[in-house]
This record gives C-alpha cells, structure tokens and sequence, in this order.
C-alpha cells in the first residue's frame, strides 16, 4: 500500500492539473475537489494475496520493451486519473540485491484489443497516441527472502504528469521501454496472474526423521489454474520418500490467521517438534490414505468445488500432518502449507507482450505452462 504521507505530496503537486484534465474528460471537478488518491489493484483479489504465477517482463532483463493490457472494467468504472504505477516482486525464496535501471520510459494508452487477442506486433497493440508519462531510473530495491505473505508494491513509478483514463475509450495499455544494446538477465521475477485459481505454497517444511515430506496441489496430473474454479475441483497429496505414516491433511478458511487466538504460524518446537510448524486453523481433516507409487507414497485428497459462481475469490488453507516415535518426542512432522484461491473460469483479464530487443516490431506473448496470458499484479494510485 503507498505510504499516505507520500501519496499526499504526490496529489498536493498534481492537483491543479488533474482538475482541469478530469474536468475535460468529463469528470465534475466538485467531485475531483472531494476526492483523494486511492489504490486500485490489478485484479481486485490479489491486494494482499499472492498471484500463482512469476513474470520478467517488465523489470527481468537489462534491456527491453513490454506491454501489459488491462480490461476497461478491472480499471475504472469512470473517467480517472492516474497519478502512479506500482509493481511488486514475486515472492522472494532468497534474498534479492538492490538494481538500478537507468534509462526507463513509461507510456500510456487505451486499445481496443483485449487481453485475450493479445497480438505479437506492438504496433498492432497500440491504439490511441500513447503519452510518455514517466522517463528516468528505476531502483527495483533488495527484499529479504519471505516464507509467506506477498511483497510490498515497492517498485514504484510516479507519473510525470497525472493521466486522463476513460474506461469508455479502451482497455489501459502500459508500455515499458528499458535500456538499447545486448541485454541480460536480472534475477528478478515479478508476481503475476493467470485467469483460474491459484496454489502458493508458504511456511516451512519439518524435519521426518530421514523422509521427506511434501504437500502438492493439482488437478490431475497438473496444475491447471482454470480448473481450479467454481464446478472444478483441486487434488492435494501428500507425498513420502520411504514410508506410510498415520496423519491427516488439515483444511482451513484462516482468515484471521490465528488458531485458538494463537498468531499463526506456531512454532511446534515448543512443545518438543523443533522445525516443525503449525500454519493452518484447521476446519476440518481428513485421514490419510496412501497407495505405492514408483517414487515412494502418496495420499490424495480430492476436493470439488461446487458451481457457485459466488466463491470465486476464497481462500482455503491447507496442510499435512505425519506422525511417528522417532521424528521427535511428541512424535509429529508437518508439511508447508499452501494457500488455495477459487478463481474465476472467465477469460483472461491481463496479458503481456515482451522483448529483449526494444527496436524490434514483434514480442512474445508471455503465457503459464498452459499456454494462457498472464501479467504482472499492479498498484495504480489515482482518482478513481
């Protein structure tokens, strides 16, 4: 979330100039005069939740050129103004050195394509005159590693100028142009979003004795986020190394992550189970059931999702729980636990076009391993 004070600064030197600009794009400005900037996240649902998906477009390469296209309606439902692009990291699994990008240009626009018809030309991409609101460096700074949670919006983007956005004119295009010359890679992945449910794993995994204990969501053989929505379903199994253990997977809703008004996640080596962990608040277990298979045990629980368009947006918890005498004096290791979130089975909302090489005419479309668009997770702050 950006910092009030900071967002404050901000409105107080773009004011004057947002008045007049919203007032020609239609916007009442006794109603600019009433508001202050807000934050709208692009999707809704992933303020605080982390997206199943990493990207590098932008920010992942030395040198580049990328687009990203949001439908009208996740952005505003009435003439806008934008005054700040936000980006934030995928969740870091080690620590992340601070980068500074030198050369960076931001335009914006509005197009008539929709994220679903992405096309490979930028060009083709384009539809009104796109306005150069942003030139200048970029600091994408050090984060820590995080075993849960998502990352602060901390790749920050001020506009030079507050921005008119009228949802009636197109969908929001966000163009990002990056360095010349031959470009690397930066070891840096930004937290993204493909259309369907989503699977995080979060928490730590505790010692089994000699075993190695996993918890793994798909559905089948994979994980598909687009089944993984109202009328679908989501398989998680608990997998071992060398032997079958009683146990049970624990499901919960968590919302306030606290168990018994004990903050979560709960160090177990309190009572005697050091490493181990307790992360979920479970509503209800199930026991396990294991088969053989060619790499040592699982146990799979299904759970179907009922075709209710309304729990798209839930999140459910989850964790294993394997007991035996010699892990450790009570007997008990715990899995990581994931973070599962019903999506929505409509098309995609976002999707991203990337290049290397910012003087060619065509990119690559970035999609998951199924082939759908996916894009970055975004902070806009603005009058909305």
């Amino acid at each position: 979330m950006t910092d009030p004070s900071r967002r404050a600064g901000h409105s107080a030197r773009l004011f004057l100039p947002t008045v007049a600009l919203l007032a020609a794009s239609g916007l009442a400005p006794e109603r600019v005069h009433a508001q202050t900037p807000t934050s709208r996240f692009l999707p809704a649902d992933r303020e605080s939740t982390e997206a199943h998906e990493s990207i590098d477009f932008p920010f992942g390469h030395t040198v580049f050129l990328s687009q990203q296209i949001f439908e009208a309606a996740d952005v505003a439902s009435r003439p806008s103004a934008l005054f700040e692009i936000a980006f934030r990291y995928d969740r870091p699994r080690s620590a992340i050195r601070p980068t500074t990008l030198p050369n960076v240009t931001v335009r914006l626009g509005t197009t008539q394509i929709p994220p679903t018809s992405m096309a490979s030309s930028f060009a083709q991409n384009r539809g009104t005159p796109l306005q150069t609101v942003f030139q200048g460096a970029v600091m994408l700074p050090a984060a820590n590693a995080q075993d849960s949670g998502t990352a602060p919006f901390a790749i920050r983007l001020p506009l030079n100028t507050p921005v008119a956005y009228d949802p009636a004119q197109g969908n929001l295009l966000i163009e990002i142009e990056c360095g010349s010359g031959p470009s690397s890679r930066i070891p840096v992945d930004l937290d993204a979003v493909v259309q369907g449910g989503r699977a995080i794993t979060f928490g730590q995994r505790g010692p089994a004795g000699g075993d190695n204990l996993f918890l793994i969501a798909h559905t089948g053989p994979d994980f598909d986020p687009r089944m993984f929505v109202p009328g679908g379903f989501v398989d998680l199994s608990t997998t071992t190394s060398f032997a079958q253990y009683p146990g049970f997977l624990m499901v919960g809703l968590d919302a306030d992550r606290t168990a018994a008004g004990v903050p979560l996640p709960f160090d177990l080596g309190r009572i005697g189970a050091r490493g181990n962990q307790l992360a979920v608040d479970p509503l209800g277990t199930i026991p396990h059931n294991w088969q053989q298979t060619f790499i040592g045990w699982s146990s799979t629980a299904t759970l179907p999702v009922p075709n209710d368009p309304t729990l798209a947006g839930l999140t459910l918890y989850a964790q294993s729980l394997v007991q035996d005498p010699s892990f450790n004096a009570p007997g008990l290791a715990t899995s990581e636990a994931l973070e599962l979130g019903i999506g929505d089975s409509g098309p995609a909302r976002t999707s991203t076009l990337g290049s290397t090489d910012p003087t060619s005419a065509t990119g690559t479309l970035v999609v998951d391993g199924f082939g759908f668009p996916k894009g970055a997770v975004v902070e806009l702050v603005g009058l909305f």
